[in-house]
């Protein structure tokens, strides 16, 4: 199974009002003010709350009805919620460059990809083109993507000074900065071969999360059969994002794929419940349904819940989806989740859903405010992530 991303001319016309209201400069503000990704996390911080985020979506819907043509509530309360997702992809593109100097106002300088996420290849040969940069800066990215030519051009245009950075303390903190260098200094070997051992695991560390072309250009080096073993490595990894497992699936073979997803079901599908590819987590979902286990499921039923519902994302219709994961699962599936105490949660949603087509945000936090067991079986569901 491959996964490819056709985006939908809806999903294009949400994707393009919300890049246009990103650009305003009250949501460049939010996104200097709020920090809603944390790098030792590897997720989203608690720091910014959801009064927080309210505010913010009160201000990208603002800028919205100002810059903006009308359109239907449901499609404007999409635009909006794709606004949060973006500005979270631009944090966590700003927290991955962090030791480079770069420009201010990133945001006019990224290039964004028809998925809705950064297109860090293209960005960052931008800014490596750019004169207006320090040189240093400009070889330190095209180190971290592997852009060999530019390199070698960059290192032979800096001064003996500028060089000596790269031979201290600056360097020890970046293996990627020490693989380039040594690379320069003893002789450009295109038969360059690696092995998977420790130094290699450091190396590839960042590319692991989120840098897909760094992570390609390293797998290369390796023989047929080390690249073959650390890709079921890498996608064993406790914290994978979409854009490295869609990666790893196009890479694999239809036997490392199965096993794959035999052993990490969970961690492989809940990849797939955030923004941009909602889309295919259903169809994702039928085809892994041989290798999905009872707790499998009913700990994405939680993560639909408590990641996505109650905390009011709005850049997919997770009632709809979470009605639609539920009706097409088989019934062993059901009748092991009728048994958990989330089902009451689930009950009360996709009857909603069924009988009324929607869930209003107030009927939810009434029900779950009359709900006993709300607090513990979220707890429940945040012992059962720690041990994935």
């Amino acid at each position: 199974m491959d996964v490819t991303f056709v985006p939908s001319l809806e999903h294009s016309t949400i994707l393009d009002c919300a890049l246009s209201i990103v650009k305003s400069r009250p949501i460049k503000k939010l996104i200097a003010t709020f920090k809603v990704y944390d790098r030792n996390n590897f997720g989203w911080t608690d720091a910014i709350c959801q009064e927080q985020w309210a505010l913010f979506n009160d201000v990208a819907t603002i800028v919205f009805l100002k810059i903006v043509h009308p359109m239907h509530k449901g499609l404007q309360d999409r635009v909006v919620g794709v606004v949060r997702s973006i500005c979270i992809e631009i944090q966590k593109w700003t927290d991955d460059h962090r030791h480079i100097e770069i420009i201010d106002n990133i945001e006019d300088s990224l290039y964004w990809s028809h998925e809705g996420l950064i297109d860090r290849k293209k960005t960052a040969k931008e800014l490596v083109r750019n004169e207006n940069l320090y040189i240093q800066s400009r070889f330190e990215l095209a180190c971290n993507y592997c852009f060999m030519n530019y390199v070698k051009s960059l290192w032979n245009l800096m001064s003996k000074s500028e060089k000596r950075r790269y031979s201290g303390e600056h360097i020890q903190n970046s293996r990627i900065l020490d693989f380039w260098t040594k690379w320069l200094t003893t002789g450009a070997r295109k038969g360059l071969l690696l092995s998977p051992d420790r130094d290699f695991d450091e190396l590839c560390f960042n590319a692991y999360y989120s840098n897909s072309i760094a992570l390609r250009y390293f797998l290369q080096l390796l023989t047929t059969k080390d690249k073959k073993e650390y890709l079921t490595k890498i996608a064993k990894e406790r914290y994978l994002i979409p854009k490295i497992l869609s990666f790893c699936l196009l890479e694999m073979d239809c036997d490392q794929k199965a096993e794959m997803f035999k052993k990490t079901p969970f961690k492989t599908l809940k990849c797939f419940l955030n923004f941009p590819w909602q889309n295919s987590f259903l169809l994702v979902t039928l085809y892994m349904q041989p290798y999905l286990r009872e707790t499998d499921f009913v700990y994405l039923i939680y993560f639909i819940i408590y990641e996505k519902i109650i905390p009011q994302w709005k850049d997919y219709n997770y009632m709809e989806l979470l009605t639609e994961f539920w009706i097409q699962s088989p019934y062993r599936f059901k009748e092991y989740v009728s048994s958990q105490e989330i089902f009451k949660i689930v009950n009360f949603i996709i009857g909603q859903m069924i009988y009324q087509g929607s869930v209003s945000t107030p009927d939810l936090h009434n029900f779950l405010k009359d709900f006993p067991l709300q607090k513990e079986t979220e707890k429940m569901y945040q012992k059962a992530c720690r041990s994935f």
